[in-house]
C-alpha cells in the first residue's frame, strides 16, 4: 500500500470453496484456492504445491509404514477438514476411487484441531506438509501416500479482470515475493 496508495488491500483468510465462489461472483477480486479450479471464467495461476500425509499416532497399525495408500484408509476413523475445503472432497474423491467411502468422524475448521484429535487418538487424519510441519509433534507421525497426492495452490481471479491494474501488480508482487516469473 506504501508503494501503490490508490490500491486498497484487504486480507481475509476463509474455506477455499468459498473464496473460489466468492470471486466467481466478482465479491473479491483476487485470491488464493486450492486445485483443481474448474470455473472456466477464472484465470488459474499456479503459485505452489505441497505434498500431503497421513497423519497417525504412535502405536497405530499404519505407523510402520513408509508410505501408505488411499485403500489403507478404509474404516479408519479419519479427523478432516470440512466441506468448505477442498481437502476434505479430494480425500472423499481419493477413498471411492479406492472403492469406499470415507469414515469422517469429525470434521473441522483447521489443521490444528486435526493434529490435537489424532494426538489424543481418536482418530487419523489426512495434512497439508506445508502447513502442518510446526505442528506435528513427538508421538506422532506423518506418513507421505505413494501416488504423490499434492494440494496446489493457485492464484484465482476472474478472466475478465485478469490484466486490471490492481489485479496486474498484486500478481506481479506474489509472484516476486515467490521467487516466480512474472506473467
Amino acid at each position: 500500500e506504501e508503494q501503490n496508495p490508490d490500491i486498497s488491500l484487504d486480507y481475509m483468510e476463509y474455506p477455499d470453496l468459498y473464496v473460489e465462489e466468492e470471486i466467481g461472483k466478482e465479491n473479491f477480486d483476487v485470491g488464493f484456492a486450492v486445485g483443481p479450479v474448474k470455473n472456466p471464467e477464472l484465470e488459474v495461476i499456479p503459485m505452489f504445491s505441497s505434498p500431503v500425509s497421513l497423519l497417525v499416532y504412535e502405536g497405530h497399525p499404519l505407523s510402520g509404514r513408509d508410505r501408505v495408500r488411499f485403500s489403507d484408509l478404509e474404516g479408519e476413523a479419519l479427523i478432516l477438514e470440512s466441506r468448505a475445503f477442498k481437502i476434505h472432497q479430494l480425500v472423499r474423491e481419493y477413498c471411492r476411487a479406492a472403492g469406499f467411502e470415507a469414515n469422517i468422524i469429525f470434521n473441522t475448521s483447521g489443521f490444528s484441531l486435526c493434529h490435537k484429535l489424532t494426538a489424543q487418538k481418536r482418530g487419523i487424519s489426512v495434512i497439508v506438509d506445508k502447513i502442518s510441519d510446526d505442528m506435528t509433534k513427538q508421538g506422532m507421525k506423518r506418513i507421505p501416500f505413494e501416488d504423490g497426492f499434492r494440494w496446489e495452490v493457485k492464484m484465482i481471479c476472474k478472466e475478465k479482470f485478469r490484466n486490471f491494474r490492481h489485479i496486474r501488480k498484486w500478481k506481479d508482487y506474489t509472484m516476486e515475493a515467490l521467487g516466480k516469473q512474472k506473467s
